[in-house]
């Protein structure tokens, strides 16, 4: 084999062992919690997220277990299984995208939004035999 191929092969071994440690071993449920520490931060204490377990994943969606909000220590939503997923190619351009869904004892709550700089562009959301009960928020 010529020098030349074997430095080829050299960077492609390196680049393939890279990204499968990335994937399997990057904190990215640490990133998360971070994320959300920081919904708190940046609103003074108004808004509080609790999550009481993160299962995240880079290419799947991110599963986030009793996730809940609060407002001023009072909960205002609340969901025993969330997923969250977010477009990799949409993290290139000035639009960000993100899908979830929100599972609930009876029926479920799916959609999209995207994001800018500048606020949030869109907004697709479908209840599927959602209880308003569920929905602590609207009452």
């Amino acid at each position: 084999m010529n020098r030349t191929a074997q430095i080829i092969l050299y960077i492609l071994t390196a680049l393939i062992a890279f990204v499968f440690f990335v994937v399997l071993l990057f904190p990215l449920d640490s990133v998360i919690g971070y994320f959300l520490g920081d919904i708190e931060r940046a609103t003074k204490g108004e808004y509080r997220i609790s999550v009481s377990e993160i299962d995240a994943s880079l290419i799947f969606d991110t599963q986030l277990s009793n996730f809940r909000v609060y407002e001023k220590g009072v909960e205002i939503f609340s969901v025993p299984k969330l997923e969250i997923g977010f477009s990799l190619f949409s993290l290139l351009g000035e639009n960000k995208s993100l899908s979830f869904e929100a599972f609930f004892q009876k029926g479920e709550i799916d959609g999209r939004f995207s994001f800018s700089n500048q606020g949030i562009n869109v907004i697709d959301v479908s209840f599927d035999e959602v209880s308003i009960d569920d929905l602590s928020f609207l009452k």
